[in-house]
């Protein structure tokens, strides 16, 4: 019997709460490798024959070493071995899974990233290009504003200098005109007669 075949048979079902080979009582260590050190256990006794007992001492089974081999594997185990194989599988496909899904994810995230990052950029250089528009046109409206006032004001001066000179003028033209009145008044104030324009009286 060889070493896997001897674990094979001693994990059977009905599982075995002890061993006893040659007469000799072996109890099952509690780890995860039992089957392969319990197998190990018996290959270093060098017994030629082992039995699997039940909790009361009964003999659930019972193979020689010198045999050739134990009885045909139980089709039962030989199902759950193939099934835990097969849950192995599905768990490492799963893993594989996970592993492919959050690598997309964490790249799907950075691309995000990145294009929200462009956007942003162009967004704020689109901000900075506005105001400086708006900038640009207050003061071009300032400055109109500024040149108006003053072209108002410089007509408004015009004008103002245009009526004083037609003002001056005309006080021009009456002053003659004040002075004979106010001679005619003062001679008729003297009993005279007012001087004529010529010279004569």
């Amino acid at each position: 019997m060889t070493p896997q075949q001897l674990r094979h048979w001693l994990r059977r079902s009905p599982t075995p709460a002890r061993i006893r080979a040659d007469g000799q009582i072996l109890e099952i260590p509690q780890t995860p490798y039992r089957w392969s050190e319990l197998a190990s256990s018996i290959e270093a006794l060098g017994a030629s024959r082992i039995e699997c007992l039940s909790e009361s001492g009964a003999v659930i089974r019972a193979a020689s070493m010198d045999a050739g081999g134990p009885e045909a594997p139980d089709p039962a185990e030989v199902a759950a071995v193939r099934e835990e194989r097969a849950e192995r599988d599905r768990v490492r496909e799963a893993v594989e899974i996970a592993r492919v899904v959050a690598e997309a994810s964490e790249r799907a995230t950075r691309q995000h990233a990145e294009t929200y990052s462009r956007v942003l950029e162009r967004y704020e250089g689109l901000v900075s290009l506005v105001v400086q528009r708006l900038t640009s046109l207050e003061r071009a409206y300032h400055s109109a504003l500024v040149q108006a006032a003053r072209a108002q004001s410089e007509a408004i001066l015009v004008r103002a200098e245009a009526e004083a000179e037609a003002a001056q003028q005309q006080d021009q033209g009456l002053a003659p005109l004040l002075t004979a009145v106010a001679g005619s008044l003062l001679s008729g104030d003297s009993g005279q007669s007012p001087p004529k324009p010529n010279g004569k009286a």
